[in-house]
């Protein structure tokens, strides 16, 4: 489902319980409350590297050049990724290179500087984020030949993946999500909407069935 799609359905069952057709409520807040709720929703799911909710992730590539310091920096900034109680929820990094040196470990950015200098992980590949952009280190100058790669994350909004459209592609929420994210919004951020009907009948039949 797309969150043109969601945003839809949303309306759809506001306007079957209280909003009526003329009644000014903007898509765009819609869209944009999905939008709050699922990186709230997948936060409370997920952790880092393992057991991110299923099709929240998406891929984004990104161009390296090599820093002063010897270190591979990407030439864009990352887009915000949802961070969960150990750090930003990534799946994982693999390089577009198809080079089988060594697996990418992500590390938060303050164990960034002291990675790798140990006698057995020295030569083990390094990433981390800092000020919006990714940066890797190894050991092993065989890393230097890495010119990009992709991050599979879960981003805190799709739109800043380019080419994602919102009308287009499939919202990355699994249907639990999607039902999270209607039950957090009606009870909360739209219970104006949908309290609405009983102030205009002035009985107590404005509830949403089944909402």
């Amino acid at each position: 489902m797309t969150l043109h799609e969601m945003a839809s359905a949303l309306i759809l069952l506001l306007r079957e319980g209280s909003v009526s057709d003329d009644e000014k409520l903007d898509i765009r807040l819609l869209k944009d409350l999905i939008k709050s709720k699922r990186s709230e929703y997948i936060a409370k799911t997920s952790k880092p590297g393992y057991g991110i909710s299923n099709n929240a992730t998406q891929d984004y590539f990104v161009n390296f050049e090599l820093s002063p310091k010897g270190e591979l920096i990407s030439t864009t900034e990352i887009p915000d990724i949802i961070h969960g109680v150990g750090g930003p929820l990534i799946r994982e990094i693999t390089s577009n290179d198809r080079l089988d040196i060594y697996p990418f470990t992500y590390v938060p950015i303050g164990r960034f500087r002291f990675s790798g200098n140990g006698k057995y992980n020295q030569n083990m590949l390094y990433a981390t984020i800092m000020d919006s952009h990714l940066y890797l280190k190894s050991k092993n100058d065989a890393y230097k030949l890495i010119t990009s790669c992709y991050i599979d994350a879960a981003f805190e909004d799709p739109l800043d993946i380019p080419g994602f459209s919102d009308e287009l592609d499939d919202y990355p929420i699994d249907n639990q999500g999607f039902e999270y994210i209607k039950d957090a919004m009606f009870q909360k951020d739209l219970s104006y909407f949908v309290a609405g009907e009983s102030d205009l009948t002035n009985d107590a039949d404005g509830e949403i069935p089944g909402v």
